[in-house]
């Protein structure tokens, strides 16, 4: 009996020590997931109404026949200038295309990228 209550608390030792090792890296991929979400989910009013005026606001089209509706909108950040991109056709809504911190390109949907984006840009991630 007392060699079975010893190899139980063994056990629990280590499933302990796993948890508090692995428990850092658990929270940053929880972040990360939601900072992707943040960004993911990003519109144009959505960024307007959550960061305010931005310094530039640009919505172009190609042609009168193109059906794509293109919009660059630049914010100052923390540290450096951040430029979001969207699209959309005539049937569709405002979707994020792409991000970028100074003239570098961001990965605006990969875990890292978004976490730039809303390290530059915190306010992204105000409550509604």
């Amino acid at each position: 009996m007392r060699i079975l209550q010893i190899a139980v608390g063994v056990f629990l030792g280590i499933i302990a020590v796993i948890a508090v090792i692995k428990y850092p890296h658990w929270m940053m991929d929880a972040v990360k997931e939601h900072n992707a979400f943040v960004v993911a989910k990003m519109t144009p009013e959505k960024l307007i109404e959550k960061c305010g005026k931005p310094l530039s606001d640009k919505q172009t089209r190609t042609s009168k026949q193109d059906p794509y509706a293109y919009r660059s909108i630049e914010y100052q950040g923390k540290f450096s200038k951040v430029t979001f991109d969207f699209l959309r056709d005539k049937d569709t809504s405002w979707f994020l295309t792409g991000t970028k911190i100074d003239s570098e390109i961001t990965g605006a949907w990969n875990k890292d990228g978004s976490s730039r984006v809303l390290f530059q840009m915190p306010c992204m991630d105000k409550k509604d």
